[in-house]
């Protein structure tokens, strides 16, 4: 064998999103798995060792990068897997039907695709899903807050919650985004219509949001928002 053949192409890349579609183990797992196992070979076989520590070089390479654009974030799997799904959510937003059908028929769609958006924010490489969320200039969370501000159903919107955080952690440039939004207002009235009714504080507070004092006092400034009490309360 010749081991001093050039590596291919993406191969750090392309190892890595492998790891992921395959097994289902979070981008960081999945260098951890690359990284012990080609060490591994390079200490237990020596012949390899020029080989494998090329490869480890690739790799640290590819996690350390961030020259990659936006386009390449797009196609990998993960960003057409959360592409997808956004896609899916707005198609709900947009559904005129919706208003017609029972609603509890497409609740169990919905809830698994919240779901799954969840999971591939927390797994995927955090520049693949910054690369998804701030296309069009973030027309997709925009339709999010639109979405959450429709659905009266409580389990989905604090799903949409939890989303909203997941947001905030790959991208903070999102908090002023939806601080600028109609959302503190929508929690800010949901919170005094219902004051006994805690699920948004802690879909808030486990979701690592936005503090609850952030988001009152952002309804409190906004022209559009006139509550029946004061918002400090």
């Amino acid at each position: 064998k010749n081991f001093d053949e050039p590596l291919p192409a993406r191969f750090a890349a392309d190892l890595l999103e492998q790891l992921r579609i395959n097994t289902g183990i979070s981008y960081d797992t999945s260098f951890a798995a690359a990284e012990t196992v080609i060490s591994h070979i390079r200490e237990k076989v020596p012949s390899t060792a020029g080989l494998m520590g090329r490869m480890l070089q690739e790799l640290w390479a590819e996690q350390g990068t961030s020259d990659h654009s936006d386009e390449s974030l797009l196609i990998t799997h993960d960003g057409q897997g959360i592409e997808n799904i956004l896609r899916a959510l707005t198609e709900h937003k947009d559904d005129a039907q919706q208003r017609s059908w029972a609603l509890d028929m497409d609740e169990p769609i919905i809830t698994k695709q919240l779901n799954d958006l969840l999971t591939l924010l927390s797994d995927a490489r955090r520049s693949v899903s910054r690369a998804v969320i701030r296309q069009r200039s973030m027309e997709h969370m925009e339709s999010l807050v639109v979405y959450f501000q429709m659905e009266h159903r409580r389990s989905l919107r604090l799903l949409l919650l939890k989303v909203f955080g997941s947001l905030c952690r790959v991208d903070q440039g999102v908090i002023p985004e939806l601080l600028c939004s109609v959302l503190p207002g929508e929690l800010a009235s949901s919170m005094q219509t219902y004051p006994d009714d805690t699920s948004y504080d802690n879909a808030l507070v486990s979701a690592g949001l936005l503090r609850r004092a952030a988001i009152i006092y952002a309804a409190s400034m906004s022209p559009t928002f006139h509550p029946s009490i004061p918002s400090y309360s």
